[in-house]
């Protein structure tokens, strides 16, 4: 199975460099779209996204993952126009809503 990663030029150029397969995208609407059309095409088993995008799609990867039966990750990473730490707050969010309470980490 291979690497996608879907973004912006830079975003995607830089993991062409170690070897996914690149599919630019300019706005969210764009890249959830990206996302339907590599998970339809079924050869990736990894989708890699600028991590500001987390929020806008998370509807479609939620929905994608129980349909996958967790055979296609998402991994988030921050890019050169921002969103670190968007991931992490999606995180605690879940695990608060899991536990019962809201975690303070």
């Amino acid at each position: 199975m291979k690497v996608a990663a879907i973004g912006d030029s830079v975003f995607v150029r830089a993991f062409e460099l170690i070897g996914a397969e690149g599919f630019e995208a300019r706005d969210a609407e764009e890249v959830k779209r990206r996302i339907k059309e590599v998970v339809e095409d079924g050869r990736h088993s990894i989708i890699i996204i600028p991590e500001r995008y987390v929020d806008e799609t998370r509807e479609v990867r939620m929905r994608i993952m129980r349909e996958s039966g967790g055979k296609l990750m998402f991994a988030f990473v921050p890019d050169h126009l921002g969103g670190a730490g968007k991931r992490v707050e999606e995180l605690k969010r879940l695990l608060s809503l899991a536990v019962g309470v809201k975690l303070r980490i």
